[in-house]
């Protein structure tokens, strides 16, 4: 569980319309902050779609641009035959012409992970360096100096926020560094696809499907 001071914390840091909530990510029980695009979330609503959780599929998606119609000629057979095999909402085939329809619906912001050891913490936050910010908390800070000057130099040279959930009233011992990815990917998409996963596995049954 993420305590409300390290919300209180993170908040400033973040658009004010993200909201905070716990799931599962690359292996590790997280605080998520996410933020919902409602209107792509609608749109698989009406069609029945929820989350697209196949990497191949993502793959080709990402190939072709949101919204424009492309010739199909420029496609392989192989796109062809995952775009082909695809749920309905995902993209349109016309006569010749593949439109992509599907975008993210939602993306992680900063994900909050907890440890109480901070070098197996340090290495868990580490993997979301591509997808997002990262905070670690700790639920204590190392008693040497010498311990905890590495804990902070680790922390700085890996951008990852750094708290203790002890004395979050003391803000930041290292604020998390801003995400600022080389580009988009079509794994960063997959990445946001299962954080949806997990929301709507969490809201109930009539929302929760995913699709491959």
């Amino acid at each position: 569980m993420i305590t409300a001071g390290i919300q209180r914390l993170v908040a400033p840091e973040l658009p004010s319309w993200a909201s905070i909530v716990p799931m599962r990510l690359l292996g590790r029980n997280v605080g998520a902050v996410v933020t919902s695009f409602d209107d792509e979330q609608q749109r698989r609503a009406d069609y029945g779609l929820g989350a697209l959780c196949n990497s191949a599929l993502l793959r080709v998606l990402f190939q072709l641009p949101h919204g424009m119609s492309v010739p199909s000629r420029h496609l392989g057979n192989w796109e062809r035959g995952v775009l082909a095999r695809s749920p309905q909402g995902v993209a349109e085939q016309g006569r010749g012409t593949v439109t992509r329809l599907a975008c993210p619906p939602v993306k992680v912001e900063l994900v909050v992970v907890r440890s109480r050891d901070w070098q197996c913490g340090i290495h868990w936050a580490s993997q979301f360096g591509p997808f997002c910010r990262r905070v670690l908390a700790l639920p204590s800070l190392p008693s040497e100096r010498a311990e905890l000057e590495n804990l902070e130099l680790e922390a700085r040279i890996y951008g990852i926020g750094l708290v203790s959930t002890q004395h979050v009233a003391d803000g930041w011992l290292v604020p998390p560094a801003t995400f600022k990815p080389k580009r988009f990917s079509s794994g960063q998409w997959l990445f946001q696809e299962r954080a949806y996963a997990e929301m709507l596995a969490t809201s109930g049954p009539a929302h929760s499907q995913v699709s491959n």
